[in-house]
């Protein structure tokens, strides 16, 4: 797989999405284009991987802000099972936003339980669309 299509498979399975969420969430292009990109039939444009640079380093950002949070204040992610749930704290938020800040609740999750690695007092929603990630 070239490193471009790799990219792009790994933003979508980290956010757990479907080819077609991706397409049009990330992209807002058509499933086929995303499914051709991914599967090295076509070479992914620069305008793609840029976008895709972007929602990593937003990741890393906000898996960088959780982890201060948890070592330094003793907080535990909120972890949104639906979309729904997340639109009530979070009313203005993407699809998207949802997903990354379920990628980064599940990355503190201990791969044992249900529960995040740490039992904190208290707990903390991040917010991809705020201005400190």
């Amino acid at each position: 797989m070239h490193q471009r299509t790799l990219n792009l498979y790994l933003i979508r399975a980290t956010l757990g999405l479907s080819v077609e969420e991706a397409a049009n969430h990330i992209l807002e292009v058509a499933p086929a284009a995303w499914e051709a990109w991914e599967s090295s039939d076509i070479i992914v444009p620069g305008w793609v991987l840029s976008k895709i640079a972007s929602l990593n380093d937003r990741q890393q950002s906000m898996l960088d802000v959780m982890g201060k949070l948890i070592i330094e204040e003793g907080v535990s992610p909120i972890i949104y099972d639906t979309y729904a749930s997340y639109l009530l704290d979070h009313p203005e938020s993407s699809f998207i936003s949802w997903r990354l800040t379920a990628s980064v609740a599940n990355h503190y999750r201990d791969k044992d339980s249900s529960e995040p690695h740490f039992k904190m007092v208290g707990q903390i929603s991040l917010n991809p669309d705020d201005d400190q990630i």
